[in-house]
């Protein structure tokens, strides 16, 4: 049934989602929901921002993405419309537009929108283990996120097999973050496997991040993972100062082509949970390729 308190929105673009879609969210009050600029002039409301995420206009499926982030997990924090648009966007999911290639804001690379649909949902199960005083969001809206994961985990499970490589590793790092949910805790031998084979070594180092956390949290020993990742940033920084050395002669040469080698971190520039201590460390870390292209480029100059 709709709810009475619905807005209307005939010839809004939510009629461009799939019927499931339509369904969760034309039985939300959504007046009742703000995100974090709700009624501000200009600013879409939280119906519009996902209606347009599967607009025929590629660029105004860029935009709605990038509101999904500075809307709805502004400064990494949850609002009223987040968890229901959570729960909307899921069953996006296997819609085949999904399948359409783009460059997103907060990514390098190019991936399909299902992909960033689903890093999005990660960011916000990334917030949603987080606690009322690491300021991520008011108790209500905290407790509606964690309400949600168990109906999230459901509809994203299936791409943890995705042929996608891209796609396999987003619905992976969302679920693994899901799992922090106690209901959930039975299918952690299911994915601890995958989460271990397959983002502990991904190129991107926010996955990665993600794995070794988790598999920590989950009794795992992640002693080798730990070493592998402190080779890893060592071998970058020590390639860095080589590249940088204009007296290097051919270790500089050498450094420059294993830099250009190494592949791109695609993983976003702002990390999620800096209020957490344990967290700061990693998080601050530059990703490779917000370090070493432009001493690269320079070098060449």
């Amino acid at each position: 049934m709709i709810n009475e308190m619905t807005p209307d929105l005939s010839g809004a673009p939510v009629g461009l989602l799939p019927p499931k879609a339509q369904a969760e969210l034309a039985g939300t009050a959504w007046e009742e929901l703000p995100h974090v600029c709700t009624g501000r002039h200009g600013v879409p409301d939280t119906p519009d921002t996902l209606g347009a995420v599967l607009a025929a206009d590629p660029a105004r499926q860029v935009r709605a993405v990038g509101d999904l982030y500075r809307l709805l997990l502004n400064q990494e924090q949850v609002f009223p419309a987040t968890a229901p648009a959570a729960l909307v966007l899921a069953c996006l999911l296997d819609d085949p537009r999904t399948l359409a290639e783009d460059r997103w804001e907060r990514r390098a690379g190019r991936r399909s929108l299902r992909a960033e649909l689903l890093n999005w949902l990660a960011s916000f199960a990334d917030i949603a283990r987080l606690n009322v005083e690491d300021g991520v969001g008011a108790a209500q809206d905290l407790a509606a996120a964690r309400a949600s994961r168990p109906i999230l985990h459901d509809r994203i499970a299936d791409f943890c097999d995705d042929d996608d490589p891209l796609v396999r590793e987003a619905a992976l790092a969302a679920t693994a973050l899901l799992l922090a949910d106690p209901a959930l805790t039975s299918s952690v031998p299911r994915y601890a496997p995958a989460v271990r084979e397959v983002l502990a070594v991904s190129a991107d180092s926010y996955y990665r991040w993600i794995a070794r956390e988790r598999l920590a949290a989950w009794g795992e020993d992640v002693t080798g993972l730990v070493t592998a990742e402190e080779e890893r940033r060592a071998a970058l920084d020590r390639a860095g100062e080589l590249a940088e050395d204009p007296f290097g002669g051919q270790e500089q040469e050498q450094a420059i082509r294993w830099l250009e080698e190494q592949p791109e971190d695609t993983a976003a520039p702002e990390r999620l949970g800096r209020q957490r201590e344990d967290r700061t460390a990693k998080a601050a870390q530059p990703a490779p390729s917000q370090v070493r292209r432009p001493f690269v480029e320079r070098i060449r100059r």
